[in-house]
C-alpha cells in the first residue's frame, strides 16, 4: 500500500537496508530501477511489473514481496497493493511519544475493512501543552505491529484549560482559578514512652486533587458564542456530572486523568450572564500512560 510515499510491504532505508515484511529480500515497492512506464497507441487491460523474473505469469500473479506494481485499470490508475493489504490489514494505529523519549503510546486506532477505510482524520485531544511530540502511523496485521512510519514532529500549545471525555470536550480561557495538592496519606501515632510521635504510611498512594473555577463560553471561529453560552454551560454541567473519567489539561503543561467529585456549583460573577462554574476533581490516572488511558476508555477506536 502506498501511504505518505511509503510502502508497507517493504522499502529501503538510507543505509540501503530493507525493512518490511521480509528483511531477507531486497524488495522495494518504489524501486529505484523503475522510474516510469509509458503506455500508448493500444488498449491495455492490465499491467504487472515484478522484480522476480522467474515468476510464473501464465496467470495473473498475486501481489507479494517482489511485486513492483499491478493494476487492472478499473476506473483508476492505482497500481499499489491497496486491495491486497485491505484483506490482511486489521487496523491502522497512530502512536505518539514526547520528542527525545522512547516510549510510544497509542492514541487512535482505525479498523480497516475496505479501501474506503484508509481515508480518515485523527485528532489528538490528549496532548499536553508546551511539548514536542513525534507521531507515527503503524499498520497492524494479524495482531502484529509492522514498521513504524514516523509522520511528523509537532509542538503542542494551547491557551486556557480543557476537559476531554470519551464523547465530548469543553474548554475555556476566561477567569480561570485553579489549584491542586498532592495527597500524602499518613497517620500520626503518639505513644506514652516517646516525646515525639511516629508517622506511619501504610500505602503507596500518590495522586493529586484540586479545584477549578472559571467562566465557560464556547469559543469557535475566533469568537465567543455568547448567544449559546447558557446552553454550553448546561451541557458542561451534565458533562461534569456524567460519572465518567476525563482528561483535565492546562495551558502550563499539566494534565491528569480525573473524576469529578463533590457538588458542581455555579455562582454569579460581575454580570449575571457571566457566572462562574466551580468543581472539585481527584486524579485517577496518568494522562500520559497508555494503560491508564485505555482502562478509562479514553483511546479513540473507529470501527
Amino acid at each position: 500500500m502506498l501511504t505518505l510515499g511509503r510502502n508497507f510491504l517493504g522499502y529501503k532505508t538510507n543505509n540501503n537496508t530493507t525493512v518490511g515484511f521480509d528483511n531477507s529480500t531486497n524488495t522495494d515497492g518504489l524501486t529505484s530501477n523503475l522510474q516510469k512506464i509509458t503506455l500508448s497507441n493500444a488498449i491495455f487491460d492490465y499491467i504487472y511489473a515484478d522484480r522476480n523474473s522467474t515468476k510464473d505469469c501464465s496467470t495473473l500473479p498475486e501481489w507479494d514481496e517482489t511485486t513492483v506494481l499491478s493494476t487492472h485499470f478499473e476506473n483508476t490508475c492505482e497500481a499499489s497493493n491497496l486491495e491486497f493489504d485491505t484483506h490482511d490489514l486489521d487496523l491502522l494505529r497512530i502512536k505518539r511519544r514526547e520528542h527525545g523519549t522512547f516510549e510510544w503510546i497509542t492514541i487512535f486506532e482505525k479498523s480497516i475493512n475496505s479501501t474506503d477505510d484508509y481515508a480518515f482524520i485523527a485528532y489528538d485531544n490528549l496532548n499536553c501543552a508546551s511539548k514536542y511530540y513525534d507521531y507515527a502511523l503503524i499498520p497492524v496485521i494479524s495482531g502484529i505491529e509492522q514498521n513504524y512510519i514516523v509522520i511528523e514532529q509537532i509542538y503542542s500549545e494551547f491557551d486556557g484549560i480543557f476537559l476531554i471525555g470519551s464523547d465530548a470536550m469543553f474548554g475555556t480561557m476566561l477567569n480561570i482559578e485553579k489549584n491542586f495538592e498532592r495527597i500524602n496519606t499518613t497517620s500520626i501515632i503518639e505513644t506514652l514512652n516517646s516525646k515525639c510521635p511516629y508517622v506511619s504510611s501504610n500505602g503507596i498512594s500518590n495522586y493529586d486533587t484540586g479545584n477549578i473555577s472559571a467562566l465557560w463560553i464556547n469559543y469557535t471561529n475566533d469568537n465567543f458564542d455568547l448567544n449559546n453560552a447558557r446552553k454550553y454551560r448546561t451541557n458542561l454541567m451534565d458533562f461534569l456530572n456524567n460519572k465518567k473519567p476525563k482528561i483535565l489539561k492546562t495551558f502550563d503543561g499539566k494534565a491528569w486523568i480525573v473524576q469529578v467529585t463533590d457538588n458542581i456549583s455555579e455562582s454569579q460573577g460581575e454580570h449575571w450572564e457571566a457566572p462562574t462554574t466551580t468543581f472539585s476533581w481527584t486524579q485517577i490516572g496518568n494522562a500520559e500512560s497508555y494503560e491508564d488511558l485505555n482502562d478509562n476508555g479514553l483511546i479513540t477506536r473507529e470501527e
